[in-house]
């Protein structure tokens, strides 16, 4: 792991059939989806790469049409879609098609925290490294 500068894998997980709020990702705030809110904020941050991944192309479309920067947009499999998938194994299976060797962290951004600012992430990436 490199000390001064880390590299920091962004992944918004952001499914289209929650149970309890059906589509919430794609639920409106201010007029824009919260999943284009937290693509928009991960991608001002200093994270490397920021990947939006989901089962729905509607959302995927909604982040590539939002012009928040330079997301990687990945339809995962239906299977990774369940209810009771955690977050790391959605990062597991992005790790897998190749970019382990390329970072020194991995955060999740949740799209139904909207609020949640780009200093946010930036100060959650310090304490990571501060914290090994």
């Amino acid at each position: 792991m490199s000390t001064s500068h880390p590299s920091v894998l962004g992944m918004i997980p952001a499914r289209a059939n929650s149970k309890r709020l059906p589509n919430k990702n794609m639920a409106l705030l201010n007029g824009e989806p919260l999943v284009v809110r937290a693509a928009r904020t991960a991608c001002r941050s200093r994270l490397d790469l920021v990947i939006v991944s989901s089962e729905s192309q509607e959302v995927l479309d909604a982040v590539s049409e939002a012009n928040v920067g330079d997301p990687r947009l990945d339809r995962r499999p239906m299977h990774l879609s369940a209810d009771d998938l955690l977050p790391t194994e959605i990062i597991k299976y992005l790790l897998r098609q190749g970019l382990q060797a390329e970072y020194d962290y991995a955060m999740c951004i949740q799209p139904d925290i909207p609020f949640r600012t780009t200093e946010d992430i930036n100060a959650m990436i310090d304490i990571a490294v501060e914290n090994d």
